[in-house]
């Protein structure tokens, strides 16, 4: 076989190659298309719930414009303090509902001053089988809350009581408690402090 000939053989060959890699190439590209994507997870206490979009006629009918999916953070220490309150949806998994798309549930790890104002009262002793004293999950909806008892729980308690009496609350009991408190965070704190300095508006219904 002849140089000229053999160079002919050897550029087929390659243009072969070539060729084939691009075939490669484009089916790998066509199945990474068709594959479903993963959505995209949130973040930690972020969840979905679908609005209803519409118009007012002046008192008429609502009407129903449309839908959109809006993204909801959890409320902050300083939100509590200022009297939020999230309503949160039911936990839902794998199938859609009357707030759109599946709700995981969501575990928080708190102290009693960071457990949010609405659910004290539920933070309180069970016993289990065995009588076995322990504190049970506190739950609203999607939002699951574990709280790690200490030493300061008496003392938050008797904070609470004395800010819910709202302008019949004793100063100096308040400020005791505080010094007491100092090494504690939350929005108990925040609001306790805002009581002392005069900031707290009390137009709020905290409760």
């Amino acid at each position: 076989m002849s140089d000229s000939m053999k160079q002919a053989k050897d550029t087929e060959v390659e243009m072969l190659d070539d060729s084939e890699e691009q075939v490669t190439d484009q089916v790998e590209e066509q199945v990474a298309e068709e594959r479903p994507k993963k959505k995209a997870k949130l973040p930690f206490g972020h969840f979905k719930v679908t609005v209803v979009e519409g118009v007012n006629n002046f008192g008429q009918a609502f009407t129903k414009t449309g839908e959109k999916e809006v993204v909801c953070k959890p409320l902050t220490q300083e939100d509590y303090a200022n009297g939020w309150q999230t309503v949160l949806p039911r936990p839902r998994r794998g199938r859609k509902g009357v707030h759109g798309s599946s709700q995981p549930v969501h575990h928080w790890s708190v102290s009693l001053a960071q457990l949010p104002p609405h659910l004290w009262s539920k933070f309180r002793l069970d016993y289990d089988e065995d009588g076995k004293a322990f504190y049970p999950v506190i739950k609203d909806n999607i939002y699951h809350y574990t709280v790690t008892p200490s030493e300061h729980d008496s003392s938050l308690k008797q904070l609470n009581e004395e800010l819910e009496k709202g302008f019949k609350a004793e100063r100096v009991v308040v400020k005791q408690l505080v010094d007491k408190l100092d090494s504690v965070n939350g929005w108990l704190m925040i609001r306790a402090r805002r009581f002392l300095k005069g900031t707290l508006d009390t137009t709020i219904a905290y409760y």
